[in-house]
């Protein structure tokens, strides 16, 4: 009897939601996103940009609660306008410098159906 698996047998789907970053930054030269989902490394994922100054980008993501940041021309930033206070945000959490963080849950699909 063969008891060897194909790759194919032992790999297991994973759940991956495609999720829409998108953060206001007119004028702005480069925008980056960075955040546990990349081990914060600040020049990993560019953002595009799109319009009325706005910078998208869309990665699929395992479920989770993740923490991220954006990078506006090298600045790092939580909110859109400035790094203000997470105080009254339901989307930001305190980090360990001081600043705050954005923070995302990703659902598992019968999660978000149920």
């Amino acid at each position: 009897m063969n008891t060897t698996l194909t790759r194919n047998e032992t790999q297991q789907k994973v759940y991956r939601k495609a999720v829409l970053f998108e953060v206001h930054a007119p004028g702005a030269r480069s925008v980056h996103l960075a955040g546990d989902f990349n081990g914060w490394a600040s020049d990993a994922i560019e953002m595009i940009p799109g319009r009325d100054g706005n910078w998208l980008v869309t990665l699929r993501l395992t479920p989770g609660f993740y923490e991220y940041k954006y990078i506006i021309d090298g600045v790092w930033t939580c909110a859109d306008d400035a790094d203000r206070t997470c105080n009254g945000q339901v989307e930001c959490v305190n980090n360990d410098h001081g600043s705050c963080n954005r923070v995302i849950r990703i659902r598992k699909e019968s999660e978000e159906h149920g």
